[in-house]
């Protein structure tokens, strides 16, 4: 049986999700979007701030009572406080646990170069914040650890490569390719694992498979880089010819 995880946890990646205990919490939207802008937030914030933020289509008196009153909807456990309160500030609690600020901790270690276990979840990278919400604040926020774990997840890739660590190297390129299909250097990043591991066929077939995809979101399919690479490969490899074959799906 899976151990308990005590106290509050908070997810906003892939969606909205709050516990106690690993009991699912009921909340409402107005607490859940508090709740989500503090995670988000690296330090507490004035409360005229929040309100500015989440209620600005009201007037100052008006932001402030709606944020009075989502404050007062918030849930409670007797000595486990999940806002902190206090003074002209709002913060999570220290001890309340959110994924995203699990997300960003491997995020930093995959950047400071660290060495992951071979069992590394690495789900938290592979989720956007709160996707189905279209708030103003969560825009930035989102586009930000998109493109962290994107950069993140390249890096790693070619850390791998020159490692000569093939399964991981390609591990983490796939991984890259999930998040963003058409991304050209997550493509790349993926081809050049399978070539440095000798493996021309499976470059060609990858090749292919993101010309198709490039073809179907009707864009052109045209890959220089992806191009260049290939010819070196194929050179390195002793083959004459255009690497163009696969045939490049009609337009």
């Amino acid at each position: 049986m899976a151990a308990v995880t005590k106290g509050w946890k908070l997810g906003v990646l892939g969606g909205f999700n709050l516990t106690y205990n690993d009991h699912p919490v009921s909340f409402t939207h107005g607490t859940a979007r508090i709740l989500a802008y503090l995670a988000m937030q690296e330090r507490p914030q004035r409360r005229v701030h929040v309100a500015w933020t989440l209620w600005g289509e009201l007037n100052d008196r008006h932001a402030l009572a709606a944020l009075r009153s989502a404050l007062w909807r918030l849930p409670h456990e007797p000595g486990h406080p999940i806002v902190d309160c206090g003074g002209h500030h709002l913060a999570l609690d220290r001890h309340v646990t959110v994924d995203l600020a699990a997300a960003n901790s491997l995020l930093a270690a995959l950047a400071a170069g660290d060495e992951l276990p071979a069992v590394t979840d690495l789900t938290p990278l592979m989720q956007d914040i709160l996707p189905d919400w279209y708030d103003d604040w969560i825009v930035f926020p989102r586009e930000q650890l998109r493109q962290r774990r994107l950069h993140s997840l390249e890096t790693v890739s070619q850390r791998y490569i020159t490692e000569r660590n093939f399964d991981r190297a390609i591990e983490f390129a796939l991984r890259a390719v999930e998040c963003e299909p058409l991304r050209e250097s997550a493509h790349r990043c993926l081809i050049a694992a399978h070539l440095a591991e000798g493996n021309l066929t499976e470059a060609i077939r990858q090749r292919h498979a993101y010309l198709i995809r490039l073809t179907e979101a009707d864009l052109p399919p045209v890959c220089y880089s992806l191009d260049a690479l290939m010819r070196v490969a194929a050179v390195d490899a002793g083959v004459r010819g255009s690497t163009a074959s696969p045939r490049t799906p009609a337009g």
